[in-house]
């Protein structure tokens, strides 16, 4: 993809909102245009969640979100903090079925129809589908 790391960690210190990843959507009131080295930046956000998921690598996938970063899944589970959100997807990936817990370890995410909102300038709003 070859885009630059200095864009990614300049979109990664706005806050991204990525909808329709896990399930959920985010109803917008106004629309402010992306710019193409935004543009370039959530891509290669979405590209480095969607690889880190493929590749069952929780710390990678961990590094997609702020320190303080909130995640919910899909059936509404909520958790608090990177490296929460990390020990929590290092169970989903793990190779041996542990009790309790669902296992993501032969999942390969597809992503299509990406689409990127910009709700204020420094925050924006990616719808994806995944199957």
């Amino acid at each position: 993809m070859g885009r630059s790391r200095g864009t990614v960690e300049s979109m990664m210190n706005r806050r991204v909102v990525l909808t329709s990843l896990f399930g959920c959507s985010v109803p917008l009131l106004a629309q402010i245009s992306a710019s193409s080295s935004d543009r370039a930046a959530l891509q290669s956000l979405v590209d480095k969640v969607a690889a880190s998921v493929n590749a069952k690598d929780a710390k990678a996938f961990g590094t997609c979100f702020a320190e303080d970063a909130e995640f919910t899944n899909p059936v509404g589970t909520s958790i608090k903090g990177r490296a929460a959100i990390q020990a929590f997807h290092e169970r989903l990936y793990s190779p041996t079925r542990l009790p309790n817990t669902p296992s993501f370890y032969h999942v390969q995410l597809k992503l299509f129809d990406i689409r990127v909102k910009m709700v204020r300038p420094d925050v924006a709003a990616v719808d994806i589908g995944w199957q």
